[in-house]
């Protein structure tokens, strides 16, 4: 009966981190570009595995997430922006790894691969 209890109690010590990690909320990324520091702000909602929400970059307006997902605390997602004055849009995907209050992206599209971190905002 004590095994038995001790198997429980360390099952559920594995699995209450893993649960905890939850991605909902807001986000900050902080870049520093040629024309200052640039703040990236992600809101983001996950239902059973569906990621979803808007993205702000700078003073801008903010953009839906597209193609969300969430698993294992890997997420992805897309973005489509318009183009520099006023050229074709741009897909932009960003794939992540939640770590505690932090999201470590790698984006693909755009201008190249960028790795940015987001912090969540409390």
């Amino acid at each position: 009966m004590k095994v038995r209890n001790l198997t429980i109690v360390l099952c559920l010590l594995i699995a209450l981190p893993l649960l905890a990690q939850s991605l909902d909320g807001k986000w900050e990324a902080k870049q520093t570009t040629q024309r200052g520091e640039v703040v990236t702000t992600f809101d983001l909602k996950n239902a059973s595995g569906t990621v979803t929400g808007t993205m702000t970059r700078g003073g801008g307006m903010p953009v839906e997430l597209k193609n969300g997902k969430f698993e294992g605390g890997k997420v992805t997602f897309e973005v489509t922006q318009q183009g520099r004055g006023g050229g074709e849009p741009q897909t932009i995907t960003y794939t992540g790894t939640l770590a505690g209050d932090a999201i470590k992206f790698t984006t693909a599209g755009g201008r190249g691969p960028q790795e940015i971190e987001a912090k969540r905002v409390k």
